[in-house]
């Protein structure tokens, strides 16, 4: 039998004399009453108002159309409901309606981020514990987005979000909340509501939530002005020109394996081992995606490569021993979050030593590892005329719109002609300041690494 809605007086008065008008919720024989909000004195109440009349208020109390419209809504919003839901109970209803019609067991977006969270740490921490790789998310991605879930957490106040609130004039409101209250600018705004719609993503392929509730299918996402640095012809000559004090020789030899290795992150570089050294081509997981990237050996990556090899006589190195002594032998031991922790340490340390390179050289650009990527990028974007398809396969891009529809069946052999062109049109870039005699580049001085870097 469907359930039955009707508006009824509360049999006693209130303190004030009003009584009580109630939305009485009937389902299986079982008896629900809800306060609508309305109270009036007993003269105002009409025993003999239907539905159809919308007559419950009599005409006698001042502001009885309202309270009739706010009493017809009641039993509107009920009778919807009941339909969509006929198994419901009186109690089901009873609480839907007094939760603005969202029913109270739905799904909670936050609980379902949080829990998606804690699920890829364990996912991670167990391949860790056996020595596997994960195609998971990163320890990066999810650090990176945990302090996101807790900024959208906060705007709430410690309230659970149920998915069907998940709106996009909530997203607008959060939005402004972002820009206003947080002062963050666009490309942290944007970043936030990126991932926002990652986790929105994850909630529609766990079946939580349907293709066409995406409340930021059509978004309009802020635009990021970031302020790109790159390095002229002429500043990557005068950088590999300049005589430096070690750590800063050290910091631009690793800039400039960035550079010639298609313009890697800084974490790849750090990680090469010597076996990635096969066949005159440079073989590393990309630090982004975990995708295997391989590079052609040119002459200047071969030559900076070779700087660490020891000298003769000296024993060669373990094929599994990283080429750069920045991370410590036991490096794939650590956790991924200390892996994490000493790859951000080692990169600061970098980055500092590069600031003091463009001091010594007098730059006002603000200068780190990442503008080797950059510098590549605009001199590729310029040289290979705006091909994002050659573009792309340099950087390695697969999560970019504008590159990755081009990436799946681009061959190794395609982007290694790209980099001919973009390096052999540059001419050759030599670094000045060859190493010393088993001199390596500064960084700590790791318990763990037999290799000492000079200070």
């Amino acid at each position: 039998m469907p359930a039955t809605f009707k508006i009824v007086l509360a049999a006693k008065a209130d303190s004030d004399g009003l009584f009580d008008v109630r939305l009485r919720v009937t389902a299986d024989r079982v008896v629900r009453y809800l306060n609508t909000g309305v109270a009036v004195a007993a003269k105002h109440w009409n025993p003999k108002a239907t539905l159809d009349k919308e007559n419950w208020i009599k005409t006698s109390h001042h502001d009885h159309a309202e309270h009739n419209e706010t009493l017809y809504s009641w039993v509107r919003r009920g009778k919807k409901l009941a339909t969509a839901h006929p198994d419901w109970s009186a109690d089901q209803l009873k609480a839907t309606l007094q939760n603005g019609d969202i029913d109270p067991a739905a799904p909670d977006f936050l609980t379902f981020c949080y829990r998606r969270l804690d699920a890829e740490q364990a996912t991670l921490d167990e391949a860790h514990r056996k020595g596997r790789e994960t195609t998971g998310w990163s320890q990066g991605t999810i650090d990176g987005y945990r302090p996101v879930i807790n900024k959208l957490a906060a705007w709430l106040g410690g309230k659970p979000l149920p998915l069907p609130l998940l709106t996009t004039e909530l997203v607008q409101r959060y939005q402004q909340h972002l820009e206003r209250d947080l002062d963050n600018g666009p490309t942290t705004t944007n970043k936030n509501l990126r991932v926002l719609h990652t986790f929105i993503r994850e909630a529609i392929r766990a079946k939580l939530l349907t293709l066409d509730k995406d409340p930021m299918a059509l978004y309009d996402f802020p635009t990021p002005k970031p302020k790109r640095v790159w390095l002229t012809r002429e500043e990557l000559d005068e950088l590999a020109a300049a005589t430096l004090a070690p750590a800063q020789h050290a910091a631009r030899t690793v800039f400039l394996l960035q550079y010639y290795a298609h313009g890697s992150r800084i974490g790849a570089i750090l990680k090469l081992k010597w076996k990635d050294r096969r066949g005159g081509r440079l073989r590393f997981v990309m630090d982004k995606g975990g995708r295997v990237k391989e590079v052609e050996e040119t002459e200047e990556l071969q030559g900076l490569l070779d700087t660490f090899t020891p000298a003769p006589g000296q024993p060669r190195p373990h094929p599994e021993s990283y080429i750069l002594p920045f991370l410590p032998a036991d490096f794939e031991q650590l956790h991924p979050k200390q892996q994490l922790e000493t790859i951000k340490r080692e990169t600061a340390k970098i980055n500092m030593n590069l600031a003091r390179a463009a001091a010594r050289l007098k730059w006002t650009k603000r200068f780190s590892s990442h503008v080797s990527r950059r510098t590549l990028a605009t001199f590729s974007e310029r040289l290979l005329k705006g091909d994002l398809r050659q573009v792309g396969g340099l950087l390695g891009h697969t999560n970019t719109r504008t590159t990755q529809l081009y990436l799946k069946d681009l061959d190794t052999h395609v982007i290694d002609d790209a980099a001919r062109q973009v390096y052999g049109s540059l001419g050759k870039t030599q670094v000045k300041q060859p190493l010393a005699a088993g001199e390596q580049p500064a960084s700590n001085t790791h318990p763990h690494n037999p290799e000492k870097a000079a200070s």
